[in-house]
């Protein structure tokens, strides 16, 4: 009779555990998949387009005739940058080379977060007031 529980406990905390699972795995990837930074927009008189990932988050400026991708970590820290032009594209990472232009190109892209943030706040705000 003990041996006969001990298989009935096995199963059930055996469902358990995956139920868990089941359950879990939602809300896991609604934490990593927030959107306060989704926008696609006008930012002064550049075309932005701003979208999260499952792993990262990227900013794709178009203006000039360029298209600048800012590629970050979950953490708003840049680990790439794409420029293309005339149809060429040149990467930058971090390293020798792309170190200092990555720098720069932290600061351009921590702004342009602050300014989708205050886009949207303005175009809630707008709604809320008709």
């Amino acid at each position: 009779m003990a041996e006969e529980n001990k298989g009935k406990i096995r199963k059930l905390t055996a469902g358990l555990a995956l139920c868990g699972l089941c359950l879990a795995g939602p809300l896991a990837i609604e934490k990593h998949t927030n959107t306060v930074y989704n926008y696609t927009g006008p930012i002064r008189d550049e075309l932005v387009n701003s979208e999260n990932g499952f792993l990262n988050h990227r900013i794709t400026v178009k203006r000039d005739g360029k298209i600048i991708s800012y590629v970050a970590g979950r953490d708003h820290r840049l680990n790439a940058l794409y420029i293309t032009e005339n149809k060429k594209t040149i990467k930058y990472v971090w390293d020798v080379v792309g170190s200092p232009i990555l720098m720069e190109a932290q600061k351009q892209y921590n702004g342009y977060l602050d300014e989708i943030v205050s886009a949207k706040t303005e175009q809630g705000l707008s709604a809320v007031a008709q």
